[in-house]
């Protein structure tokens, strides 16, 4: 987002949170917005469960800020509440995430072998990401012939990571492959699998391109990790951007629900993948702008920046 910001001349503020208190501070962070003199033209949010961002939502409509959601994805429980965007809230810009019931069959796909035994770790029933990520594990598994013994629910952190992998693993001696729905709980597992000293340790598949991730793709400890929404904030920077100069997103691309779609990463193609992942980093956002661009299209919606020539 930063180096989006910088090449199309945006000035971004970024408010940080402490992750595990999230749930208390992005209310914390629309009373620092009301307070403020000059107030954004646009406020971009993850959204939080139990209508923590759906309150958000209805605060910026009240300011007469326009609102853009990216990375996750809205809970389906409150769905209803949130409607489209511009429907219920006309302050509300658009949605871009990342497609993780695709992104979890993905996964499951790449963990697929021809007598696979597998296992799932998911995170919080509160979270949208996981519930869609094991809707896509469970929709392949519905397809091919695969035995899934057990999907147990997390709070997302190594520790349970560690501790349901190992209880799974004494009771499914039989277990080859271990999906898990974020990075944290792939760690667990990781150091779970190690102590269990199995003559065939299982493949272990997570979401997410963090630096440990990575390391552990590269060591062949995990067989692939499934990212790139990371991305989201960047693209919908440009998106917003080119609508502040009257070139609405929805009139290039004809909605405001953009849904991304992941890429795995495994040790194989770790180089060729990541290498151009961090081509982002070079990037100038500049190029995918209809502002700067006035043949395009439609916007560029994509984990990896476009192929140079």
């Amino acid at each position: 987002m930063e180096k989006a910001a910088k090449d199309l001349k945006v000035n971004l503020v970024t408010l940080y949170d402490s992750h595990d208190n999230n749930f208390r501070e992005q209310p914390d962070k629309v009373r620092y917005i009301r307070q403020l003199q000059q107030k954004p033209d646009f406020v971009i949010l993850t959204p939080l469960p139990v209508q923590v961002s759906l309150n958000t939502l209805q605060a910026l409509e009240a300011l007469k800020i326009h609102s853009f959601i990216i990375s996750g994805e809205i809970p389906p429980a409150e769905k209803m509440l949130y409607q489209q965007p511009q429907q219920k809230f006309k302050y509300w810009f658009g949605h871009m995430y990342g497609n993780n019931k695709a992104a979890g069959y993905l996964l499951a796909q790449h963990l697929h072998n021809e007598n696979v035994n597998m296992m799932a770790l998911a995170g919080s029933n509160m979270h949208s990401e996981s519930e869609n990520r094991v809707d896509g594990l469970r929709n392949y598994v519905a397809e091919h012939n695969i035995i899934l013994s057990q999907i147990v629910p997390t709070d997302w952190t190594e520790q349970q990571g560690y501790y349901k992998t190992s209880k799974l693993l004494n009771r499914y001696k039989n277990t080859n492959a271990i999906w898990t729905a974020g990075h944290r709980l792939a760690s667990g597992a990781i150091k779970a699998v190690a102590e269990a000293k199995l003559s065939a340790g299982p493949k272990i598949g997570t979401f997410n391109w963090t630096e440990e991730t990575l390391a552990q793709l590269s060591a062949e400890r995990l067989k692939v990790a499934v990212g790139g929404h990371s991305i989201t904030g960047a693209l919908a920077l440009v998106l917003l951007h080119d609508a502040y100069y009257k070139h609405d997103f929805t009139d290039i691309n004809g909605t405001r629900e953009i849904p991304l779609t992941l890429v795995a990463a495994t040790p194989e193609n770790l180089d060729e993948t990541i290498l151009h992942f961090k081509h982002w980093a070079e990037f100038n956002f500049q190029n995918i702008s209809k502002v700067y661009n006035k043949s395009l299209r439609t916007h560029y919606i994509n984990v990896l920046p476009p192929q140079t020539p």
